[in-house]
Parts: structure tokens; sequence; C-alpha cells
């Protein structure tokens, strides 16, 4: 980064210090995956590049950061030397010339990106340094056009509805925090074979421990195959096999209500009288209940379903619902709000519904 933002991206280029980067970068990637090098295909090279908002491992296209943050340094430090440097002798100056270069390059691609825009100046990009200020830096706003074009592209090379509802899924903040944040208790760390499973299934790869042709014999998966995914979907979302769905439906509400305690929140677990002020008879019990959620004087009822964006059953998804976020989710809700919401009402109980990418 510092060779990025103090070199002229010319003298970048020609010494192949990009390239050397970018494969460096990659063998790290692969080492992690427990692969070689040729498993990191274009799909996964390109998705590993995006931030971890748009789907991505945040590893950055070189070259388009090489670009941004020349022409942010370059704008940064004009501020201090504006008023010493004559305007002929700027304009005669390489670095002026190597700004100027990539900041039509940088244009070039917004104009493709983002319709309809003025193109970047260096007076206008001086004026948008005070307009930030601390919401993001000018870097990674003249990064924004690469980040914009290469993800229109990219979901224009998917053509498989489950790599294409899975990308539309993790493109989301939520879905990528895990990766931005240090765990700093044992329960949250993950073991090196942990973690690659993990990267495996965020960047929608096969799993090394699911060979071609596995079968899974529990009642949840399709009638019309027995083969589970090689990316091990259902294993993480959909199968029965020895109570595997109910033990992660468990984890997950176990981890909510030890946060909720930690923030002051007094909950119940699987309360079971929660419905019985309207119907002696229903004996529904929602996984949490919340007493005392700070802004209310209601309690709140809380319950978890694990859901996926791709079938974890072997059932097949149209490009249309592929394409559409939350789809899971929201049938998962509907299904929820059915045999929660309408008994909630009638004890005073807030139902809450949620959704959250992980």
């Amino acid at each position: 980064m510092y060779f990025q933002r103090t070199t002229p991206p010319s003298l970048i280029s020609r010494s192949g210090i990009e390239t050397i980067f970018t494969d460096l970068k990659f063998d790290v990637l692969a080492s992690i995956l427990g692969c070689g090098s040729e498993e990191l295909d274009e799909r996964v090279q390109t998705l590993a590049q995006f931030r971890t908002s748009d789907g991505g491992l945040g590893l950055s296209n070189v070259r388009d950061v090489t670009l941004a943050a020349y022409v942010a340094s370059y704008t940064e430090c004009y501020f201090s030397i504006r008023n010493k440097v004559n305007m002929n002798v700027r304009n005669n100056l390489r670095s002026f010339r190597e700004f100027q270069t990539a900041l039509d390059h940088i244009n070039n691609v917004r104009s493709e990106a983002q319709p309809n825009q003025d193109a970047w100046t260096l007076q206008s990009l001086q004026d948008k340094v005070q307009e930030l200020q601390d919401k993001e830096t000018l870097q990674e706003h003249l990064i924004e056009p690469f980040h914009i074009k290469i993800k229109k592209n990219f979901k224009e090379t998917l053509k498989d509805p489950r790599q294409i509802a899975w990308f539309t899924s993790v493109s989301s903040k939520d879905a990528g925090i895990w990766l931005e944040i240090a765990p700093k208790t044992d329960m949250h760390r993950m073991s090196n074979p942990q973690f690659t499973v993990a990267l495996r299934l965020r960047l929608f790869m096969p799993q090394k421990f699911i060979q071609e042709g596995t079968k899974c014999n529990c009642s949840a998966i399709a009638n019309s195959t027995k083969y589970v995914d090689r990316e091990g979907i259902h294993f993480c979302t959909g199968c029965g096999f020895g109570y595997t769905r109910s033990r992660t439906h468990d984890l997950v509400r176990d981890q909510l209500c030890k946060t909720l305690r930690y923030c002051g929140v007094n909950i119940r677990v699987e309360e079971r009288n929660a419905f019985r002020g309207s119907d002696p008879n229903n004996g529904t019990r929602p996984d949490l209940t919340a007493f005392n959620l700070a802004g209310t004087n209601q309690s709140h009822a809380l319950d978890v379903r694990l859901t996926s964006p791709v079938p974890a059953n072997g059932a097949v998804i149209t490009l249309n619902t592929a394409r559409k976020e939350l789809t899971a989710a929201d049938k998962a809700a509907q299904a929820k709000n059915k045999k929660y919401a309408k008994s909630a009402s009638d004890n005073n109980l807030h139902y809450v519904r949620r959704q959250f990418r992980m």
C-alpha cells in the first residue's frame, strides 16, 4: 500500500510487482483452502477479490488499488503544496501526468459503472475529501466504480441458479462480518480445518471431505436422489440424521440467548405458558421470551429457524428465484408468522421477525 500511494502507477506496472503480489495472495489463499492454485478458477479468484460486504474475502484487485491509491494520495498531498507550486510547473511534473493518466482511467471505468456522473477532477476530489470526513477514505471512494463494474460483470457470468442464489445471499455486510472481527473467546474461534470449511462454503467451492457421489440416508433429502451437494449445504442446514439440524438450531438459539443476557436482557428459554393466557390448551413454546428489551414495556417472543438460499435437500431452484434476495428467509418467516404471530398478539407479546445472513 505504501508503494501504491507513493510510486507512479506506470513504474509499479512495469516492475511486475502487481502480478507477483496477486500470485502471492492466491498462493496463500490456496494454502488456507487446502488446494493447489489450479483449483482457484476465475470465478473463485474474482469473488475472493470482492469486499466482504459484496460476498468476497476482501483481497482486492491490486491494479485497481494502485490507481485509486495514487490518485487519492496525490489529491490529499496537493492540499499542502497547491499554493507553492505554479500551475505551469505542476502540469509538467511527472507526478501530475501520472495522476492525470490514472484519474482518466478511473473516470472511464466510472462512466461505464455509473453513467451520467460528472467526471472527477483534482478540484472536485479535493472538495470530496472535506465531504467524506470519517465516512470513508478518498481511496475507498475512488475504487467504488471498479467494485460496481466488476460485480456487474461477475453476475453476468454466473449461469448456475445455485451459484447465483448463493452469491445473492452472501452479498451482504452481515454475511461477511465474521471475516472482519478478531474473536476474543474460545467459543468464537475456529480451528484451521473449520476455517477451511467455512471459507470454501463462502466461496461456494466443493468441500474436501465430500466426494462425488456421497450419499445421505436421512429422511430430509429429496426422494429423487440420495446424493448430497459437494458444497456442504445439506450438512449445514438440511441433514436430519442424528438430530443434526436440531442441534444446529439449538446452538444458534443458545448463542442468541447468551448475547441478550450479556446485554442485560431477562431471557427465558422455551417458556411453557407463553401463549396459554388466551388459550389454556396452547402449549406452543417460542424459542426465547425477552421480558425487558430496551425501549419497550412489552415482552418479546423470539424464534429461530435455519434456512438456506440454496435448497439443502436436492430441490431445484429457478433463475428468477435465485436472483431474488431473501427468498428462502421470507418463506421461513411466513411459516413462523403463521405459527406464532396471532398467538403472540393475543397474549400481548411482540413477535420479533429478523433475518440474518451468516
